[in-house]
């Protein structure tokens, strides 16, 4: 009978920010950060999650979330080709606090990192008071600027 415990695990290959990130941090430093300058590496979820997590009026819109919305996975599913309904994320306040940061970041963005394509969805941990979330955005094949094309249509239900 082998030892369970002997058996080295795997390191998480992505790492959440901070949970404390500098005080200087905010959504228009984060926004500079995203359009970066010709040749840098195009990091757009990286950005956004630093806003998430810096920015008090996105992250207090976010941690409001009921729990019992959130996926088997405990994933809060914002973007999936359409804005996920504002009542599943807790009101209208909380979808449009959150849209407003990421809408803000990718529409900031060099165009060739807002037409960068992703395959399958994107996650994006947000320390709350109670462990972590997870912010889940787009799945199968997609752009960040797909998430700005949509601006008036019909949030989805989760």
């Amino acid at each position: 009978m082998s030892d369970i415990l002997s058996i080295p695990l795997a390191e998480k290959s992505v790492l959440p920010s901070p949970l404390t990130p500098p005080a200087t941090t905010t959504a228009t430093q984060s926004e500079s950060a995203a359009s970066g300058s010709q040749g840098a590496a195009c990091d757009l979820a990286g950005t956004i999650q630093s806003t998430l997590v810096s920015d008090p009026m996105t992250h207090q819109a976010l941690v409001s979330i009921p729990r019992q919305n959130r996926s088997a996975a405990d994933a809060v599913m914002l973007w999936n080709g359409r804005w996920t309904d504002a009542a599943v994320l807790g009101g209208a306040p909380v979808l449009t606090a959150v849209q407003s940061a990421i809408r803000g970041i990718v529409s900031s963005a060099r165009a060739d990192c807002r037409d960068q394509i992703n395959t399958g969805p994107r996650f994006i941990f947000v320390p709350e008071p109670d462990g972590e979330m997870i912010i889940a955005i787009g799945s199968g094949s997609w752009r960040w600027s797909d998430m700005m094309d949509r601006v008036d249509d019909r949030p989805e239900a989760l």
